[in-house]
């Protein structure tokens, strides 16, 4: 029977991880097709800020809950825990709404706009949203509730387009429109999400730890995780903010429509390994089990395999990837079909440097963790911003490839030093 449900929840994860990848492609398609290049670039600049300000704000703390609770049979330490990370989610709401709430009325009295307030206050619901969100999801999966997380994902993809659509169809098919769209079904998700875990996990709370001390534990242990999340969240967006000033907006605009169809995907496929992978590492890189071998074993085991699918991968991205994209995008974004493969090795770096992360968190203290993590994003930061400023576009997509093997290199190395100590 347990062999079963392992089985069953791989089946839901993986097809609600894939139903999402044709969502996505479907999303660029009708975004592509209804913006033009210009606002299409300035709708990833909206959400790379967006997403940036949550990885720097909300990631740390996701961090730590999510290794606590994988480390934590079911029972009560877990249900304090989720007690805790609800009411951090409940302060962060409340202060960054009142923080955005007087950025909304300052904007509408410098631009007299009111389409200032409504960029304004649908950044703050978006970021926050999908922060809280985000860590509410990965909470479920480290709990092994894995066809609710499926479930919740593939539902946040329907409602996506479905009120994308609607939105289009009655308002038009603007910036703001598609802006909002994307964001009402992220708030949606985090709603039903807090519910659920209110319900199960939150629902008669007895404890006789303190949840203030929880929450306070927390954040001293998300504290040296903040200054290389920051610089992770540089690296993830900075390149796109340099390319848009250097370059010019239609040049990112070109730069995302393939980073989404390339690089994201394949990040995407690879994060259902990860999401059953995950609790297994942090078992066997906890210090007090003394696996330190069969860790070492089980990690060489996951990166060979990524690198194994990912060759497959750039195979039939080189082969049939142009000819399978030209129905997808627009005619004004061909001519730079021929990159698409580079994107797709990108993403398996990515992915193979996702996996040996998460033996870093396990394996380390957060001092040392948040060290290496900082030494792995400076590096990749100045390769990635000096080239782009040195050859634009395709120093982007050099700097993205790049930038992934050295944190590779700098996690891969640390952990056999570790293992073979």
């Amino acid at each position: 029977m347990v062999d079963l449900n392992k089985k069953l929840d791989f089946i839901a994860v993986a097809l609600s991880q894939f139903f999402v990848l044709i969502v996505n492609i479907f999303l660029i398609s009708i975004l592509t097709k209804s913006l033009s290049m210009e606002m299409f670039g300035y709708y990833t600049l909206f959400f790379t800020a967006a997403i940036f300000l949550r990885q720097i704000l909300y990631d740390p703390i996701s961090y730590v809950i999510v290794r606590d609770c994988g480390q934590l049979a079911q029972g009560e330490s877990v249900n304090n825990k989720v007690k805790a990370m609800n009411v951090i989610n409940d302060g962060l709401l409340f202060w960054f709404g009142l923080i955005f709430l007087i950025a909304a009325l300052f904007a509408y009295i410098k631009f007299n706009e009111l389409s200032a307030v409504a960029f304004a206050l649908t950044f703050y619901l978006y970021f926050s949203s999908n922060g809280a969100g985000g860590m509410a999801l990965a909470v479920l999966n480290i709990l092994k509730k894995r066809r609710l997380y499926g479930a919740a994902i593939t539902f946040e993809a329907i409602v996506k387009i479905f009120i994308l659509l609607i939105i289009f169809k009655i308002f038009g098919s603007g910036l703001l429109e598609s802006i909002v769209a994307l964001t009402l079904a992220c708030v949606l998700l985090h709603i039903l999400l807090r519910l659920y875990l209110k319900r199960v996990y939150c629902s008669n709370f007895i404890s006789s730890v303190d949840v203030g001390v929880i929450v306070k534990s927390f954040f001293i242990n998300a504290a040296p995780f903040y200054l290389p999340t920051f610089f992770v969240a540089l690296k993830g967006v900075g390149e796109r903010w340099v390319l848009a000033a250097n370059v010019g907006v239609e040049d990112l605009a070109i730069f995302n429509v393939f980073f989404q169809l390339g690089f994201s995907p394949v990040v995407m496929i690879f994060g259902v390994v990860q999401t059953f992978v995950a609790p297994i590492v942090y078992k066997l890189s906890a210090k007090e089990g003394g696996h330190l071998i069969r860790f070492n074993e089980f990690m060489i085991r996951l990166v060979g395999g990524v690198i194994l699918l990912g060759v497959v991968g750039f195979f039939l991205a080189d082969t049939i990837g142009s000819t399978i994209l030209k129905y997808i995008v627009p005619e004004n974004y061909h001519s730079h079909l021929n990159l698409f493969p580079m994107f797709v090795v990108a993403g398996v770096l990515a992915a193979a440097v996702g996996i040996v992360h998460l033996g870093v968190v396990g394996a380390f203290e957060a001092k040392v963790a948040g060290r290496l993590m900082s030494i792995a994003m400076i590096s990749g930061i100045s390769i990635s911003f000096l080239s782009v400023l040195g050859w634009g576009f395709k120093g982007a997509i050099f700097g993205l490839i790049a930038s992934n093997m050295v944190a590779f290199f700098i996690y891969s190395a640390t952990l056999h030093k570790k293992v073979n100590l």
